[in-house]
């Protein structure tokens, strides 16, 4: 037999913060560091499927200043040959390697997000192919 209870006053306590009734990436993306590792931590404590997003944000705002410094030595790199033709070889090398190093990116960003790859490697290989890439163009520029 079942029995139903009719109450005015119902109050129930859940343990979930604000910030997790958004979208992930959205809130993610506005918090400082110390506030992120702590809002992982929190998650990976509550066990949350979204700890890899949080992963490859928290490892993408220490590989993108890396990656400026990188195209920048590219870009150093392909702008200091004098040819006679004139430079418009050289900026279309550039361009080509910007929009291949931003596609790159945003695969292994998938991968890491899937968790087909660890985080860490998927967020820094666009970053260790195009180091390769930056080391091989500096050292064949004409000094």
């Amino acid at each position: 037999m079942e029995s139903f209870e009719q109450r005015r006053d119902l109050d129930t306590v859940l343990n979930i913060d604000v910030r997790e009734l958004g979208k992930v990436d959205g809130i993610v993306s506005t918090m400082k560091i110390g506030e992120l590792n702590e809002f992982i931590d929190q998650q990976r404590a509550k066990g949350s499927d979204s700890i890899n997003i949080m992963e490859v944000e928290r490892h993408c705002r220490y590989a993108y200043p890396m990656a400026t410094f990188i195209l920048t030595l590219i870009g150093v790199s392909l702008s200091s040959r004098k040819v006679r033709g004139g430079t418009g070889l050289h900026i279309g090398i550039g361009i080509t390697l910007c929009f291949s190093y931003i596609m790159f990116n945003r695969v292994f960003e998938e991968f890491a997000k899937s968790g087909s790859l660890p985080v860490w490697l998927a967020v820094w290989m666009p970053n260790i192919i195009f180091a390769i890439i930056a080391v091989y163009l500096y050292r064949k520029a004409p000094k």
